[in-house]
């Protein structure tokens, strides 16, 4: 019995309040009318407005009304997610007249108070029939600040008809949006009324603010105190408040790059998510790279892209890290960076960028670099590396195939294991052919194939290979391989057709040619040698102009053909070109 007698005399009270409150919100425009609701029985008052919609009929008039004094009980009280939520209970399309405006009203500013993502902003005619307050707040909430700009003052004058918790939520805001357009005496005037606001003691925001206003007058020191006291916070303000000080320090020139490099790394860590991470993130990419850290760089414009996919920062990033990989794989193909700098770098920017074309041009030029200087077997695990990662990006769907691309990978790869001696390795390389019809690449796989088999005392396969046509590294192979089996005539005929497809001969496969035509009494293909290469002259058994054999002792042919084996031999050891 009591309780009940209780309730009833709250509701009472409350409802001679609440229609004070609904008049005022139909047709002041201002937030005069919301003072009916601040009571100081604040739980009782909750309590008899949720057991009032309880109690009304669904989609009955008074149903519709209780919502929208709950509503306006929550926007007074600024729990904007509840009233939010109570007015997406109201049909609005079953309200009319003054109902209606009062729904309208509610909404325009519910929507403009609230921090949820996915709340849809009021039309501008609909915030502009509240009042220039959430005229002015659309704008700021849409980044107009020319639009924001001429309504800030009125707007600071609207926000003190409202009750002190509007104040302490929005006057920061409006601060802030002075302070963008450069409208300092209206920044002062909010200034000193959030000075009277005990709840804003301290705020990160207001500090970080008058760190702006106090940079913006040039009193570095005063700034450098604001925003010291503002990171010493939590939340967004006090993260852009460290931000600021870095930013201080790099324009007053009190922090060397060092310095900041490491205040940015430290604060990276400190905030995480949205586009205050990501400007965060490219803040601490720039002094790496000021402080040469390129690599680290990349790793963070990676990160970018990962934390913000889609953003314009993203976007940003993606197209720094294209140019800074560019440029490093440019310097470290030049030399500029020493290998044992470039190995671990390749490898973590592998890490982050293995799928990126960008990527793949510059590591199969780092290959490269790493076959030229001996490094075989690594440059070798490197093409493998480009081979496996671009076809699992063509089966993603993130590249097109492109047969010729994959065959180069992999003779290279084969090459690189010929050259540290894994033959075998290289033939099972090998063994699967090409995909594409690229003569070039043909050729040398033909060459590289001949050489395994040379290489591997597959003298039998070597020779039964088919005809290997003009391809200069194949015939090269072929020709030794038959001189070594004393095949003079084979080896003499596939010099022959190598001196003609590449104009010219080495020492070592002159000597073979010479050689051979010699112990074939082939005089024609031996003087035509040693007229090339006057060097073998000596070993020739003419004498005098009319070309006319003459014998010398046995002994000093003997000598030169011994002179001209061991000059192969050297020649042999010392510049044998390669086969490709």
């Amino acid at each position: 019995m009591f309780a009940g007698v209780r309730i009833a005399a709250v509701s009472g009270a409350l409802a001679f309040a609440l229609a004070t409150a609904a008049a005022g919100e139909g047709g002041v425009p201002s937030g005069a009318g919301l003072a009916g609701y601040l009571r100081p029985t604040f739980l009782e008052d909750r309590r008899a407005l949720g057991i009032e919609v309880t109690l009304a009929e669904p989609g009955t008039a008074i149903e519709r009304r209780a919502l929208l004094d709950l509503a306006g009980f929550y926007l007074a009280h600024v729990m904007i997610p509840e009233g939010l939520s109570v007015l997406s209970g109201v049909d609005a399309e079953a309200l009319s007249g003054a109902e209606r405006r009062r729904h309208d009203r509610l909404a325009v500013r519910l929507a403009l108070m609230s921090d949820r993502a996915g709340v849809t902003l009021p039309e501008p005619g609909a915030a502009a029939a509240v009042g220039p307050l959430w005229t002015a707040l659309l704008a700021i909430r849409q980044d107009d600040p020319v639009a924001a700009s001429a309504e800030l003052q009125r707007a600071f004058f609207e926000l003190s008809t409202y009750p002190p918790q509007f104040a302490v939520a929005l006057m920061p805001e409006l601060f802030e949006a002075a302070i963008v357009t450069e409208q300092w005496q209206l920044a002062g005037d909010i200034a000193r009324t959030i000075d009277g606001l005990p709840e804003l003691a301290g705020d990160p925001r207001y500090d970080y603010l008058m760190g702006r206003v106090m940079a913006q007058t040039g009193d570095l020191v005063a700034a450098f105190d604001r925003y010291e006291a503002a990171a010493r916070g939590s939340g967004p303000d006090a993260h852009r408040a460290r931000l600021a000080l870095v930013r201080l320090g790099q324009e007053s020139g009190t922090l060397e790059a060092e310095e900041q490099w490491a205040m940015l790394e430290a604060i990276a860590r400190l905030w995480k998510g949205g586009p205050l991470e990501s400007e965060t993130l490219h803040l601490l990419a720039r002094a790496e790279l000021a402080t040469g850290r390129e690599v680290a760089a990349l790793d963070t414009f990676a990160l970018i892209g990962a934390r913000a996919p889609g953003s314009v920062a993203a976007s940003e990033a993606a197209q720094m890290a294209r140019a800074l990989l560019r440029d490093w794989y440019a310097r470290s193909a030049e030399g500029e960076i020493g290998l044992a700098e470039a190995l671990p770098g390749h490898r973590r920017i592998a890490g982050r960028y293995r799928f990126d074309p960008d990527f793949w041009s510059g590591a199969e030029r780092f290959a490269d670099r790493l076959l030229a200087s001996g490094v075989t077997g690594a440059a070798a695990d490197e093409f493998a590396f480009l081979r496996d990662h671009r076809r699992a990006a063509i089966e993603l769907g993130l590249a097109e195939a492109d047969a010729a691309e994959d065959d180069r990978l992999l003779l290279k790869q084969a090459d690189a294991l010929m050259r540290g001696g894994r033959f075998e390795a290289a033939q099972a390389v090998l063994a699967g052919g090409l995909k594409g019809d690229d003569p070039e690449l043909r050729d040398w796989h033909a060459s590289l194939w001949a050489e395994i088999l040379a290489e591997t005392g597959s003298t039998a396969d070597l020779l039964s290979l088919d005809a290997p046509g003009e391809r200069e590294g194949v015939l090269r192979i072929v020709a030794r391989a038959r001189y070594e089996e004393g095949d003079w005539a084979g080896a003499r005929d596939a010099y022959l057709r190598l001196w003609d497809a590449q104009g010219a001969l080495p020492g070592s496969d002159a000597i073979n040619l010479f050689l051979a035509a010699h112990r074939l009494g082939d005089t024609a293909t031996r003087d035509r040698a040693a007229a090339a290469y006057p060097s073998l002259a000596e070993t020739l058994i003419i004498t005098g102009e009319s070309g006319e054999e003459t014998p010398l002792r046995r002994q000093d042919a003997l000598d030169a053909l011994e002179r001209a084996d061991r000059t192969l031999e050297g020649i042999n050891r010392a510049d044998d070109p390669e086969d490709t």
